[in-house]
């Protein structure tokens, strides 16, 4: 035959669920990826067809396979592995037989024959009924060494009594699992607190069971039930647990895709864990408040694609989840909003970051009276308005009020503690990358990643100069808005043109600057445009000595800068020159300049115009109230970012060790593992094996995502179809969110990155799907800005502001509707985009 019956974990890799089954499959998968499993494999479908018709040739053609991996003689765990089985949709739990303990060759072949039979048992049968499959069940087995075993269970890594998705769940008795999994005991258990808002775990709770029964291998074969005497006892150690818990989180990841939870059999030996059986948590109840949980659960990408529009990288991913987590509850914690402890409000879908907009809306409409609508202005995206009504009387009344007070005078200490928290963060992430790791051990280095984000969880005054940076600009627009109707949001833009010190601003007109000067020395001009060593220069050069300067201030960022397998400017220099080569002839400061102020000036003669002379006094200090608030939060993402520049120095070196050590094939193959994939590795609990496989595995993932367009909304699991923007004035222009004011006409210039910016020329209107500070610097020398998603206090709202640049956000599917060249008039008043003329300029 071509293909054997009998398949060993590694031969059964090339094989499909279609010929062995989904409980050998999720057994391979866990062996391809390193996972330990007890050695043997799987009788494929066609060996099982077989047993009625050739029992002997079947049971010969085992043994042989069995002597091979060095079974011959060893008590063997048989286990079905129907085609279907442990799916996503269908789990077949507790339907199929398992027989443990089996020894001898007539008791092996009647353990085949039980289990293939129980395939076709009258509960296996309704039960594929009850899931409309039909046809003859198609079953493999799986014929495995009985892992050593002082304790054993089963694991989740979630909850599944109420759906929380921060915990791990272990229930455990001494012995054998089946004690556990056929519900024979009442067993110890535990819940770990993982994740989301926890960088370190720990035992969160510990129910100890009676443990009344435990299974045992009987000498002979098979196994039996033994009564115990009930003392108290815990099966499995605490710090056995949080190893397991450890273990079951990085199934996940590696089988579910960081998405799909998992249900895992494991046994314990007193030092190791061995994997028995790994399946997709197939049923988990909804965890959110009850007014939301009745509700759609509904996800956007909306703010994600400002700053991180393509997939994680796992490492980026499994360190930043615990910060943005974090941020999202910092109103509802400055506020004394009751939070629903170990709620997701961010997870990855198809590696890319979404947030569950239906729990935000919810948060701030329940918490501080914020409306739906208000809050997806602020945020971006495509998603609709819901949010179930809270009750109205006077007592929530009056906690709402509360709340914003409390809100209010939290972020009027942040604010005031800002410039010592800036400082304080700058100096202890300056100091960490001026290290030398190689004074620190692998244990050190790990400890320091968790190090890093346990003191980001903890600095709340930083988390709410991110969250809660739209407050002044509210009330700002409204009272504008209530003597200019109609006009509130455009005037209260134009008066935030120039009006703070704002650092993703400024790196772009710094490198203008740096540009200028490069034009006066020859020499400096001709390494910018060729992108030639800039060190090269003279010591005395103005040119060099104005890149180190800007280096020391930004060469912690990049572009897509959250994202730590990017470079940092420090690193590479070459987007930065190509970026300053665009400038040398036009950088665009002169005409920006003399916009800003000009709008601004306009803006502020009608205010005091129409509001009263009182009211027009307070429109103009909520103005700089609310310009403050931007930078403020702008520099906020910039220390964020310098956490993020010291992480990515800390797993470079981890990289580099690992290459050292064979592990890995590349230093930045480290950015495809995950933090608990390296602690593993380093404290010794993981040797390896896998390793390359897993990062291959996710790297071709990876590849294969940055090709899709992700949706921007997912409800209840399922993408909602991508829809245009609403047509403006007929069918030659769309209406999106103006986020910054004034009006513009220009040629359309359509980039999907800011390394395309020498496509762009001085006055053409930016049409992009996102941006984040990276863009920064091509706003210079564009007249208008438009964007597929985006909201108020998005990056490049908030910098088209400063900058006095006409920009309207949320214009979904412009990318694909509008030809390059297309004379556009961006009006950032009225949130429109008109098409003038489709002739592409000459």
């Amino acid at each position: 035959m071509s293909t054997p019956l009998f398949l060993d974990w590694h031969q059964a890799a090339l094989s499909t669920a279609a010929d062995i089954g989904g409980k050998a499959d999720g057994l391979v998968q866990l062996h391809r990826f390193g996972f330990r499993v007890p050695a043997g494999g799987v009788l494929n479908v066609a060996a099982c067809d077989l047993l009625d018709v050739d029992p002997e040739a079947v049971l010969r053609l085992l043994e042989e396979g069995l002597t091979r991996l060095g079974l011959g003689d060893t008590p063997l765990a048989v286990r079905s592995s129907a085609v279907g089985e442990d799916g996503r949709h269908a789990s077949f739990a507790g339907i199929h037989q398992s027989c443990l303990n089996v020894r001898g060759r007539a008791g092996l072949l009647a353990a085949l024959r039980r289990c293939r039979d129980s395939g076709f048992s009258d509960s296996a049968q309704a039960y594929r009924r009850h899931l409309g499959l039909d046809g003859r069940p198609r079953m493999a087995l799986i014929v495995m060494a009985m892992a050593p075993t002082l304790a054993a269970g089963v694991a989740f890594s979630c909850d599944p009594r109420d759906g929380r998705e921060d915990r791990v769940f272990i229930a455990a008795n001494d012995g054998l699992g089946e004690s556990v999994v056929g519900g024979l005991c009442d067993p110890d258990e535990m819940v770990v607190q993982v994740g989301l808002h926890a960088p370190t775990a720990h035992v969160a709770e510990r129910r100890l069971g009676r443990k009344e029964k435990v299974c045992e291998p009987r000498p002979e074969g098979g196994t039996s039930l033994r009564d115990t005497d009930g003392a108290p006892h815990q099966a499995l150690p605490d710090q056995a647990c949080l190893h397991l818990a450890r273990l079951v989180v990085r199934i996940r990841d590696s089988l579910g895709d960081f998405e799909i939870h998992q249900d895992v059999e494991w046994s314990w030996d007193g030092q190791d864990f061995w994997l028995l059986q790994a399946r997709p948590v197939t049923t988990l109840p909804r965890y959110l408040p009850p007014p939301v949980a009745e509700l759609p659960d509904v996800w956007s990408n909306g703010n994600f694609r400002d700053s991180m529009p393509m997939p994680f990288l796992p490492l980026a991913w499994s360190v930043a989840q615990h910060a943005i987590n974090t941020i999202l509850e910092a109103s509802q914690q400055a506020g004394g909003v009751t939070v629903l402890p170990g709620m997701v409000r961010a997870k990855l879908i198809e590696g890319r970051g979404y947030f569950r907009i239906n729990a935000m809306m919810w948060d701030f409409w329940h918490g501080f009276g914020f409306p739906p609508s208000v809050t997806n202005r602020l945020l971006g995206g495509h998603q609709g308005e819901t949010s179930p009504t809270p009750p109205q009387g006077w007592r929530h009344r009056w906690r709402r009020l509360a709340a914003n007070l409390r809100m209010g005078k939290a972020i009027s200490q942040a604010q005031k503690q800002a410039p010592d928290l800036f400082a304080q963060l700058t100096e202890k992430t300056e100091s960490l990358r001026h290290r030398d790791l190689r004074t620190m051990t692998d244990a050190e280095l790990i400890r320091q990643f968790r190090q890093l984000d346990l003191d980001y969880c903890a600095n709340r005054p930083l988390h709410l100069l991110q969250s809660a940076a739209a407050g002044s600009y509210l009330m700002l627009s409204a009272l504008i808005g209530r003597f200019v109707p109609g006009q509130g949001e455009s005037l209260a833009q134009a008066l935030l043109a120039d009006a703070a010190q704002i650092t993703s601003a400024n790196h772009g007109r710094d490198l203008a600057v740096l540009a200028r000067q490069a034009r006066t020395e020859p020499q400096a001009a001709m390494i910018v445009r060729q992108g030639g060593d800039w060190r090269t220069l003279p010591a005395d050069s103005a040119f060099r000595q104005g890149l180190e300067r800007f280096l020391t201030l930004y060469g912690h960022r990049a572009v897509y800068e959250l994202d730590i397998s990017n470079p940092r400017w420090r690193e590479d220099q070459s987007w930065l020159l190509s970026t300053m080569a665009c400038m040398l002839d036009h950088d665009g400061l002169d005409e920006m300049d003399l916009r800003r102020l000009r709008l601004r000036q306009d803006a502020e003669q009608r205010v005091r115009q129409a509001l009263p002379w009182p009211l027009s006094r307070l429109a103009l200090k909520l103005a700089a109230k609310a310009g403050n608030e931007a930078a403020l939060r702008e520099m906020a993402k910039s220390c964020m970012v310098r956490i993020a520049d010291v992480k990515r120095h800390l797993a470079l070196e981890l990289g580099r060790r690992l290459t050292g050590q064979s592990l890995l094939g590349d230093t930045t193959d480290v950015f495809y593992l995950t933090l608990d994939d390296l602690d593993d590795l380093v404290s010794g609990l993981w040797r390896g094996p896998g390793i390359g496989r897993l990062v291959e595995a996710r790297r071709t993932s990876h590849a294969r995502r940055l090709t899709e367009a992700p949706p921007d909304v997912v409800i209840e699991g399922q993408p909602t179809p991508h829809k245009p923007a609403p047509h403006a004035t007929g069918h030659s222009g769309w209406s999106g969110l103006g986020v910054a004011a004034g009006q513009a006409t220009g040629a359309a210039c359509l980039m999907t990155s800011p390394t395309e910016g020498d496509r762009l020329a001085p006055g053409q209107v930016l049409v992009a799907p996102s941006t984040d500070p990276g863009w920064t610097p091509l706003f210079l020398r564009i007249g208008a800005l438009v964007t597929e998603t985006g909201g108020f206090i998005s990056h490049g709202a908030i910098v088209a502001r400063e900058f006095g640049i006409p920009a309207v956000v949320n214009v979904p599917g412009i990318m694909g509707t509008l030809a390059p060249g297309a004379m556009l008039r961006v009006d950032g008043d009225n949130g429109t985009v008109e098409v003038v003329a489709r002739t592409p300029a000459g």
